[in-house]
């Protein structure tokens, strides 16, 4: 059960990681005239230049009030944790319950291994 929470975890953080690289490359490509500057590409830039989250990544990111910056310190961990989790698949002596993007999952996989 462990391994299928991981795996789901590692799917939801790559979406948002994408999802970030996209987004900063049709801006890059905006602000050199290579692209019109679209609504969501202004929006990205109101955001960052505000110091918040961009609504086009709180959309597939975990629920969060922090910052911008706070929020990115944020995500390093959460995909630190993420990698040391799958370097081997084995179940790590602590994990950050709240650094996950689904935290009801694991419990549910901590009762399925509980009742075996």
């Amino acid at each position: 059960p462990y391994t299928l929470v991981a795996l789901q975890e590692c799917h939801r953080m790559s979406e948002l990681m994408m999802t970030l690289r996209q987004s900063l490359e049709e801006l890059i490509k905006g602000l050199k005239g290579e692209l019109t500057i679209s609504e969501a590409m202004d929006e990205l830039m109101q955001s960052l230049h505000a110091g918040r989250v961009p609504t086009r990544w709180t959309k597939v990111s975990y629920n969060s009030n922090k910052g911008l910056a706070m929020w990115y310190a944020d995500l390093q961990n959460r995909n630190k944790q993420l990698v040391d989790w799958t370097a081997d698949m084995a179940l790590p002596r602590s994990v950050w319950i709240s650094g996950l993007f689904s935290p009801q999952a694991f419990f549910t996989a901590v009762m399925q291994t509980m009742a075996r």
